[in-house]
């Protein structure tokens, strides 16, 4: 134990961390390369670094319309999750009822249940906003998959 003391001073003397410290970038180089350092991180962070801003949570919200154009559903969030509110449609009687319900965001993809008001039944549906914009919903019915194209109205 006398030996381990005797070695403590030498593990805490300022000459010992001196001798043995990494050298900092700003060490390394001078002011105007630091600067230049600096201006290319930022440039590639700032350009080449992917955004979120398209596949955002959000990005589903507002007014968008059927492959046909007779439906336009409106995505609303409700606190929890989103639905798509049927805003305009041939059937007067649909308009202000939920045609998607229930919607949760999760990595890129929105999950819900799509609902025919008409019929009286829901099946589910995923949503993905493709790199045009545009929506793809694909309905799940048993065993057979349905897609159609959505375009948001400006």
């Amino acid at each position: 134990m006398p030996a381990l003391k005797s070695c403590l001073p030498a593990l805490t003397n300022n000459r010992f961390k001196k001798h043995n410290r990494i050298p900092k970038l700003h060490h390394i180089l001078n002011e105007e390369a630091m600067k230049t350092f600096y201006l290319v991180v930022f440039i590639i962070t700032t350009f080449f670094v992917p955004k979120q801003t398209q596949n955002s949570r959000d990005a589903v919200l507002g007014k968008w319309t059927n492959e046909d154009k007779t439906r336009v559903v409106e995505f609303v969030n409700t606190g929890i999750s989103y639905n798509a509110i049927i805003r305009k449609a041939p059937d007067e009687s649909i308009v202000g009822k939920n045609q998607i319900t229930d919607i949760i965001y999760s990595n890129g993809i929105y999950n819900g249940k799509v609902n025919f008001p008409k019929k009286g039944k829901s099946y589910p549906c995923r949503l993905r906003i493709k790199n045009d914009g545009s929506i793809e919903l694909t309905v799940k019915v048993g065993f057979i998959n349905k897609s159609q194209i959505w375009t948001r109205i400006k």
